[in-house]
């Protein structure tokens, strides 16, 4: 619900000129802020219903939902705010190290970090040398570790020969002792089959190993040609790579250089633009103040009049009709001016406000055909004086101080008036007193003051209006006497009374005469009068300028964007075909060499077939021992033997040579990893060193740049602290919002406990005037049962009674009955009466009324006895 409220902004009455003036601010309303919530509003109509529960609880769902969603917004505030403060620890230690900076950026301390520079690209080249001595070591070791591991394959090759012809030996020594003892004709005779078989075989495997292996030396040839060329490339491709990024970064500054060019070209394009706007809305909102005709000669007449013959009935009336003619005017610029604290105006705004001030006073006395004014550094000095030093507080700060005023006039060389106000017009209450205060506000209030103490100055017997007019020359024999002023300047000070703080305009004014020491007082140092229509045009020509040189950076910028982004393209280009030729180089690298399983193949086959040979050898030998005599098969074995021996001893020397071989490849393949180790060592040495000659670098640029360097680092605090204070605002505008919310929750919650409590109550009553209501029922029934009995009874009665009667005309005496009268006309009459206690309940209203009367009560618990249906009156 909209709430409005009467705030009293202040009233302050005046002291003015030579009468009294009463200023007032009249009381605004105000429209409190609305936050959107669930309606607190619990609407029910009586009887409470089922439905109004449900929208009841409707209403406590809506309202717990919504402080759930605001309770979400909260904690993500929170989070936001919680960044914001670390970004702001984060740019005060900026700003701490960067004052450190500026404190340390002397020519010593500038001159020590660039020897720390040069003696730090000392080491890193020293650390260059380094990495180069270790890649030629670890090149070496790795020829070294190749070298041998020749030399190893050699020697297991022995090895392998060496144990191929010991196993021959002892086939022979085997073959040689099989035909000493006569045994295994037959074998032997396959076996010699076998073995030319075998033989064969192997021969013709040995043909296709040296033909693949002939295959794999000219496949690995061109791959050691294809890598040649990959590498080649990849070193091309990176130099392409670097000129095209040196290329590129040269495009890229020019591109930043002519950015920060445009940048600063469209920023005096706004500006001057701006300046243009501003003028443009001075002059369109040029103040003037029009005099009715026939306000002069009244005011004439009336200053020259006696005082006891003064009619100022004339000038009122006109007044009116001035005050309805002139209007304050606002323009943006002024509107966007925020002054703040009035004691505190720069001398290029006070200056901006006595020419203001001037112009308007000399639109007057030239329809009064006075004198004009003019805006003066020494008027305003002494405006400034005198607001700053008239008292402050009290019924006297609503009135001249004449004793600040003597003594600003006796300190700024112009004649002391002793027992009067001879310099100040003052008006109380025409601005805001407000840190937001703004230029268009002041020059508002001065408008204000001078249309008011021209056209409405009745009470203070027209005494500013003649001030202010020009029109007091008359009265200038007289030394106390506020006489006609030339020299104006405008002053503003703030008074507190009754507890209200208030702003004043201090309106100085000086007569040419009143002047009596000009080395204080000085009468050239006049402003001059603004010519808005010739800055406009200036300010259009600045424009012009401003446009045409942010055109042309426009036109640079964009000759440089395509420059670097020609630049970008031959660059992306470089980078993928060096990773096109990284890739190439990386898949031949990774390319196993066909040759040496080729070569092994081969040996394998020759070896292979050294065994088939000399087996084949064996079984023919064997073949032809057949037939021999014993002592040539004796000699044939021992000779065989002596054989095994020579080759097993052969095979030891090969498998020992084999090892010590094994162990220098061991050594050399250590040494090799070491090597390796230092290269990597050596290179990180590298790396640490080349960024410390970074940092020394940028340590040195900034030490140079250091203002800069600090002036940057605290714009960013700006920016931080003002994120984090926007930050803190919004987290204390969403909590300021959960709060309220959880409040409405609270009060919805209760609300809806108590409609569903008297939603049972009413639920209650409802079963009980229904049973109620069929009971009646019952009884109805009953009491319409009864009546139709006793009707029935009066029926049988009266029959009863007829026969009676007819018995008794004919004497026929009834027994059994109780006696009756003896005459004809008596009978004995049938009473049939209820006792009291018998008696049918009531079945009216009484009842109901009670269930009413309960109904009522719960209404009354819920503030709702008295809400009639629609249509009740």
């Amino acid at each position: 619900m909209d709430k409005k409220v009467k705030v009293m902004s202040g009233i302050a009455t005046a002291v003015i000129g030579a009468g009294i003036a009463t200023t007032s601010v009249n009381a605004d309303e105000v429209i409190e802020n609305k936050i959107s919530t669930p309606s607190t509003e619990v609407k029910v109509e009586a009887p409470v219903t089922a439905e109004s529960v449900a929208t009841s609880g409707d209403n406590l769902n809506q309202a717990t939902l919504a402080v759930k969603e605001q309770t979400a917004i909260v904690n993500n505030v929170q989070a936001d705010m919680n960044v914001a403060t670390e970004n702001v620890a984060v740019a005060k230690a900026t700003v701490n190290r960067s004052e450190q900076l500026v404190a340390d950026a002397s020519p010593e301390t500038i001159e020590k970090a660039e020897q720390a520079v040069a003696d730090q690209a000392t080491v890193v080249s020293n650390a260059k040398a380094e990495v180069a001595t270790a890649d030629t070591v670890q090149a070496e070791k790795a020829t070294a570790v190749k070298a041998q591991e020749s030399v190893v394959a050699e020697k297991e090759d022995s090895v392998k020969n060496a144990e191929v012809a010991t196993h021959n030996a002892k086939a022979s020594v085997n073959s040689a002792q099989a035909v000493l003892d006569g045994t295994g004709q037959t074998e032997t005779v396959a076996k010699a089959e076998k073995a030319e078989i075998a033989l064969a075989e192997a021969e013709a495997n040995v043909s296709i190993a040296e033909g693949k292996l002939a295959q794999a030396k000219e496949s690995d040839k061109t791959a050691q040609m294809q890598l040649s060329l990959a590498e080649t490339s990849v070193r091309n491709e990176h130099v392409a790579v670097n000129n095209t990024k040196a290329t590129l970064d040269q495009a890229m500054s020019k591109v930043a250089e002519s950015d920060k060019i445009v940048k600063t070209k469209a920023e005096a394009v706004k500006t001057a633009q701006a300046i243009v706007e501003g003028l443009e809305s001075e002059v369109a909102n040029h103040n003037t103040i029009t005099v009715p005709a026939g306000y002069a000669e009244a005011l004439r007449q009336f200053d020259l009049a006696d005082v006891s013959e003064r009619d100022d009935t004339k000038l009122t009336e006109i007044g009116k009709k001035a005050l309805a003619l002139n209007t304050y005017k606002s323009n943006q610029k002024d509107k966007d001016t925020i002054v703040g604290d009035v004691s505190n105006l720069t001398q290029e705004q006070r200056e901006d406000i006595a020419n203001f001030a001037t112009d308007l006073l000399n639109q007057i006395r030239k329809a009064m055909g006075t004198q004009a004014v003019v805006a003066n550094k020494s008027a305003i000095a002494f405006a400034k004086e005198v607001a700053e030093t008239s008292a402050k507080t009290g019924i006297e700060s609503l009135n001249h101080d004449t004793t600040a005023i003597s003594a600003a006039a006796k300190k700024f060389g112009l004649a002391v008036v002793e027992t009067g106000n001879g310099y100040e017009n003052l008006s109380i209450g025409y601005y805001p007193v407000s840190s937001q205060l703004t230029m268009d506000e002041l020059k508002n209030a001065v408008y204000r003051t001078i249309v008011n103490m021209m056209f409405k100055d009745g009470n203070s017997l027209w005494g500013h209006s003649t001030s202010l007019a020009g029109i007091r020359s008359e009265f200038k024999n007289d030394p106390n006497y506020q006489i006609d002023s030339k020299y104006i300047g405008i002053g503003f000070s703030t008074n507190q009374y009754m507890g209200l703080t208030s702003g004043r305009i201090h309106i100085l004014g000086a007569a040419e005469s009143r002047v009596k020491d000009a080395s204080i007082f000085d009468k050239t140092a006049n402003l001059a009068q603004r010519d808005l229509q010739a800055e406009l045009a200036e300010a259009k020509s600045n424009l012009s300028v401003e446009q045409v040189e942010y055109d042309q950076a426009v036109a640079v910028n964009k000759d440089a964007e395509l420059v670097k982004t020609n630049a970008q393209f031959d660059y992306n280009k470089a980078v993928q075909e060096l990773e096109r030729s990284h890739a190439n180089l990386a898949e031949l690298q990774a390319r196993t060499e066909q040759t040496p399983k080729a070569l092994a193949d081969y040996k394998n086959a020759l070896t292979n077939y050294d065994l088939a040979n000399n087996n084949n050898e064996l079984a023919q030998q064997a073949l032809k021992s057949l037939n021999a005599d014993v002592q040539t098969k004796q000699q044939a074995l021992e000779k065989a033997k002596d054989n095994l021996v020579v080759k097993q001893n052969q095979l030891a020397l090969a498998k020992e040579g084999l090892a010590k071989e094994q162990v220098i490849l061991k050594n050399l393949v250590s040494a090799l990893r070491e090597a390796e180790s230092n290269v990597k060592v050596k290179q990180t040495t590298l790396a640490q060193a080349e960024a410390k000659v970074i940092k020394l670098v940028q340590y040195v640029e900034n030490l140079k740049n250091a203002p800069k360097v600090l002036a940057d680092a605290q714009a960013k605090l700006v920016e931080a602290e003002k994120s984090l204070a926007e930050k803190v605002n919004i987290l204390e505008t969403e909590q300021a919002k959960l709060k309220t919310l959880e409040a409405v929750q609270k009060d919805v919650s209760v609300k809806h406990a108590k409609i569903v409590e008297a939603y049972k109550v009413i639920v209650k009553a409802q079963e009980e005037a229904r049973k109620l209501s069929e009971e009646k029922k019952k009884l109805e029934v009953n009491k319409r049962t009864k009546e139709e009995t006793l009707q029935n009874m009066a029926t049988v009665q009266q029959m009863s009674n007829e026969v009676m009667a007819k018995r008794a005309s004919k004497h026929q005496l009834l027994y059994g009955m109780n006696p009756m009268a003896k005459d004809d006309t008596s009978t004995e009459k049938a009473s049939f009466t209820l006792n009291k206690g018998q008696e049918l309940p009531e079945t009216g209203d009484t009842n109901n009324n009670a269930v009413l009367v309960g109904l009522g009560s719960v209404m009354a618990l819920l503030g709702l006895a008295g809400i009639r249906k629609k249509g009740q009156k």
